[in-house]
C-alpha cells in the first residue's frame, strides 16, 4: 500500500515537472523571439555562465538582427529544456502505467528504452553544447596573462543514468516475455 501511495505521488511531481518544463519551454521561445524583433536597445542583456566554479558574465549582450549571441544562449537551453521535457513526459506515462499496475508490458519497456536513449542523447548535446559556449567565450573574453582553452567533454554521470535505465528497459523486456510466456500457461 505504502509503495502504490509512493508511485502515486512521484507520478504526480513528475507530471508537474513536466509542466512547468513545458512552461519553460514557452518562456523561452518567447524571450528568443522578442530578442531578435526588439530594437537592440530593449534587447539588450546579460547572460552568466559558470563551470567548475569558474562564473564569466557577458553584459549587455545585443541581440536583434545584428547579433544572435543571445538568442544562440537560450536556444541551447531550449533544446536540453526539451530533452527534459520529453523524458518527463515518458516518466510521468512510466509511472502512470505502475499505478495501474502494468509492469511488465510493451508500453513499459518502450517507455524505458526512450527514457535511457533520450538521457543519453541529452547529455551528448549538453556536452556539444557547453564546448560550444565555451568556445564563444574563449574566442571573445580577452584577459590580460590569462589564457582560455576549451577542453571538449560529455556529461558522463546523465550518460551513464541513460544507460542504466536502457539496461533496466531490457530487463523489463525480458520480465515482459516472461510475463506473456506465463499468461500462455496459466
Amino acid at each position: 500500500m505504502k509503495a502504490e501511495r509512493m508511485v502515486r505521488v512521484v507520478a504526480r511531481f513528475a507530471r508537474a515537472l513536466f509542466w512547468l518544463a513545458v512552461v519553460g519551454a514557452v518562456v523561452l521561445i518567447g524571450a528568443m523571439v522578442v530578442m531578435v524583433v526588439a530594437p537592440s536597445d530593449v534587447a539588450a542583456t546579460g547572460v552568466e555562465w559558470r563551470s567548475h566554479g569558474l562564473a564569466v558574465r557577458f553584459d549587455n549582450l545585443q541581440a536583434g538582427p545584428g547579433r544572435l549571441d543571445v538568442v544562440g544562449f537560450l536556444g541551447a537551453g531550449l533544446v536540453l529544456v526539451g530533452f527534459g521535457t520529453y523524458v518527463l513526459h515518458q516518466l510521468s506515462a512510466l509511472l502512470g502505467g505502475f499505478e495501474r499496475r502494468e509492469f511488465f508490458t510493451d508500453a513499459t519497456t518502450s517507455r524505458m528504452h526512450r527514457i535511457g536513449v533520450a538521457t543519453i542523447a541529452a547529455g551528448v548535446v549538453s556536452g556539444v553544447v557547453r564546448t560550444i559556449v565555451a568556445w564563444h567565450i574563449a574566442s571573445t573574453v580577452d584577459v590580460v596573462g590569462v589564457s582560455l582553452t576549451v577542453v571538449p567533454g560529455l556529461d558522463w554521470g546523465v550518460v551513464a543514468v541513460g544507460v542504466i535505465v536502457t539496461v533496466l528497459g531490457a530487463a523489463f523486456r525480458h520480465g515482459a516475455e516472461l510475463q506473456r510466456d506465463h499468461d500462455l500457461t496459466v
